[in-house]
């Protein structure tokens, strides 16, 4: 059963006179969580290509895809963002309507890579060498050094989430990628919903998820320097310090539960840093020829600190980055930077230890004001406290005086009770008696009445019997004269 299928342009904001009408898909390059990625030309100019993200609307997934699209708009007013991100073409909103639906979608439009560094990894089945680490590290370093300026935290951090691109000489330039999961206005007072890749996230924000809150209020920029720290593990050794611990049952951290034991907030150390320092070892075994190794793993080490306030940021990160890149390194000049920044930490620690005292004494002015207060409402509640009882005891008093009178009039009442049934019984006999003296005196006159008749209807009997007796001898005595 075939349908009929009618694509209607909703809106369309694409950049450099791009019109959605000249742009054709072609193949399909990769999936995403709710997205489906596809190369797309322009029929006007065939020789460039793009990629593009097509994404469902629904209702829970377009503030996460409006959220994207302000991220990459903010980006693209960075001078040079195009050197450290993805560039983005904008984006078209269209519906696809056949006989019985209709479906909205989003379009996204950037420009083409060749691939992730993790489609790239798995090509080669090795990791990256020395120079490629290191152009990925500060060309990385320095974008998210970028995004920090913007106050955009990326949150989702990962080999997936890097993009390459093959240059001159066969060489290759990283951008960053999928900006899905970020975090704007980043104000770590106000925390943020739990997002990442379980196996990238900062010690803080796990632990923060296996305690089973909604919300973490971890410094999102140096989780991200923690994932990238994960990251270029990954890049080099093709392993993670969280790979071998697999979960059958494919539930989120099961393999990191054992950070569980220890708040990274509280703990310098984590159940995971031997794992962590052994695989920094191979990496520096690995480039051991290289001169600036041991600046590799200082990067490595203080990304990886267990502790977010033992961890380096973004600017620190980009630091220890440009370390990486000349053949012979300045110790005067490292340690005096070293020195410099440890001067700015300490004077960023010493505010907020004044903050902190601030904060204490007002909140010993508020316990103050708070036990001022309670003492007044202790004694409010004194008062109220007796005038209760003084009012139990009056009301006991009343109920007790009414009960006594009820009881009182409740043994009268019975009394009374008794006293008139006896009464009423004494009146029915009476009545009674009454009733039987006036019968038994009718029955006595009905019998003299009967006896009277029964007198008078003998005495009429006689008379008769006597008048025939007359009458017969007068008959006989006739009879005889004849």
């Amino acid at each position: 059963m075939s349908f009929k299928k009618e694509t209607k342009i909703l809106e369309e904001h694409l950049l450099n006179d791009l019109k959605w009408s000249t742009l054709q898909r072609g193949d399909h390059i990769d999936d995403g969580s709710f997205s489906h990625v596809y190369v797309y030309t322009n029929n006007e100019k065939p020789d460039v290509a793009y990629a593009c993200k097509i994404i469902k609307s629904k209702k829970n997934t377009k503030n996460k895809i409006m959220q994207e699209i302000q991220s990459l708009q903010n980006i693209a007013t960075h001078p040079e963002f195009g050197q450290f991100a993805v560039v983005f073409y904008g984006y078209v909103k269209y519906s696809e309507i056949t006989d019985d639906t209709t479906k909205s979608f989003f379009a996204l439009l950037f420009e083409l890579a060749s691939g992730t560094l993790e489609t790239l990894l798995e090509k080669r089945k090795s990791g990256l060498s020395y120079d490629e680490t290191r152009d990925l590290i500060i060309t990385i370093g320095e974008g998210m050094y970028n995004l920090q300026k913007l106050n955009i935290a990326h949150r989702d951090m990962k080999p997936s989430n890097i993009l390459y691109y093959r240059v001159q000489d066969n060489k290759i330039k990283f951008k960053l990628t999928d900006f899905g999961e970020v975090k704007l206005d980043v104000d770590s007072d106000a925390g943020g919903t739990l997002k990442g890749t379980p196996k990238y996230l900062s010690p803080e924000e796990n632990f923060d998820y296996l305690s089973g809150l909604d919300k973490t209020y971890a410094d999102f920029f140096k989780s991200d320097v923690y994932s990238m720290g994960l990251t270029i593990i990954y890049a080099i050794l093709m392993k993670g310090p969280f790979d071998k611990e697999k979960n059958k049952e494919k539930k989120k951290n099961c393999q990191r539960t054992e950070e569980l034991k220890y708040d990274p907030r509280l703990n310098d150390n984590g159940p995971f840093d031997q794992k962590i320092n052994e695989l920094i070892a191979e990496i520096v075994e690995k480039f051991k020829d290289e001169k600036t190794v041991n600046e590799l793993k200082k990067l490595l080490k203080k990304s990886l600190e267990y502790n977010p306030e033992n961890r380096i940021n973004w600017k620190r990160f980009k630091r220890y980055a440009q370390r990486l890149n000349g053949e012979e390194i300045n110790v005067n000049l490292a340690s005096n930077i070293d020195l410099k920044e440890e001067c700015m930490i300490c004077v960023e620690k010493a505010k907020e230890i004044e903050k902190f005292k601030k904060i204490i004494d007002n909140k010993d002015k508020f316990i103050k004001i708070l036990i001022e207060r309670n003492s007044k409402l202790i004694d409010l509640l004194e008062r109220e406290r007796i005038k209760k009882e003084s009012a139990e005891k009056t009301l006991n008093d009343f109920l007790e005086q009414v009960g006594k009178k009820q009881n009182q009039e409740n043994k009268e009442i019975p009394e009374k009770m008794i006293k008139n049934s006896l009464l009423e019984l004494k009146d029915i006999k009476i009545n009674k008696e009454k009733n039987e003296n006036v019968e038994r005196k009718e029955e006595k006159e009905e019998s003299e009445k009967q006896i009277e008749l029964d007198l008078h209807a003998n005495h009429e009997e006689n008379v008769i019997n006597k008048i025939l007796k007359v009458k017969k001898c007068f008959f006989i005595n006739y009879f005889k004269n004849l």
